[in-house]
Order: structure tokens, then sequence, then C-alpha cells
């Protein structure tokens, strides 16, 4: 099931705040996890996703 999940690890390119993220990835007991193509967003209105590969993972912003 996903769930909006704290990231304090990535950050709004437009306003530096943290994100959260509509993920269903299993969370570690310290940190954050994110599956490819897992929506984001930060408190100001902006929309991403996820792009995530071998444990790493960081925000894509959109243009739009």
């Amino acid at each position: 099931m996903n769930r909006w999940v704290p990231c304090d690890i990535e950050q709004c390119e437009e306003h530096g705040n943290d994100i959260e993220i509509l993920t269903d990835a299993k969370q570690p007991a310290e940190g954050v996890a994110a599956n490819d193509g897992d929506e984001c967003r930060c408190p100001e209105g902006c929309k991403g996703w996820m792009t995530a590969d071998d444990g790493c993972f960081y925000a894509n912003w959109s243009t739009q």
C-alpha cells in the first residue's frame, strides 16, 4: 500500500524543503527507501518522481 513517507535526504530544487515520497517500498529502521517512479512532493506544491537504482535514489522535478 502506498503512503507518504518524509524524506530528509532529498530536497526540493526550487524551495530547498525536505520532500515526501509516495511509496510502497519497505522502509528501513533508519533512513528512507523509494522505488523507481514513485511520486514525490514538497510542502510548497512542487511535484516530481523518484529515480531509484542499486540502493540509491534521487528526485526529479516536473517542469510543468
